[in-house]
């Protein structure tokens, strides 16, 4: 039986649709723009998509320990953007 998804409204008005899996929120964040991603000495991942927006380069960030995390972040600041 598929699972259900449920959408949660964030404090800022983003909905926030849960990802299963980190290769479906890969996906989702290629499909934004091209992703990147570091490691830092403190252990937290930094996830950046960069995308167009027609006239300028526009860099959406993501950190969290969690990678899973650190990309949903990303994408999030992304659509707040206006990306998609």
């Amino acid at each position: 039986m598929p699972r259900l998804l449920t959408l949660d409204q964030d404090s800022d008005g983003v909905y926030a649709q849960p990802s299963a899996t980190l290769e479906a929120l890969w996906a989702e964040a290629e499909s934004i723009g091209r992703v990147s991603v570091d490691c830092r000495f403190s252990g937290e991942y930094s996830v950046r998509i960069a995308f167009d927006n027609g006239k300028s380069s526009i860099f959406a960030y993501g950190n969290h320990p969690d990678i899973s995390e650190a990309v949903r972040e990303a994408i999030k600041e992304a659509v707040r953007m206006g990306a998609l």
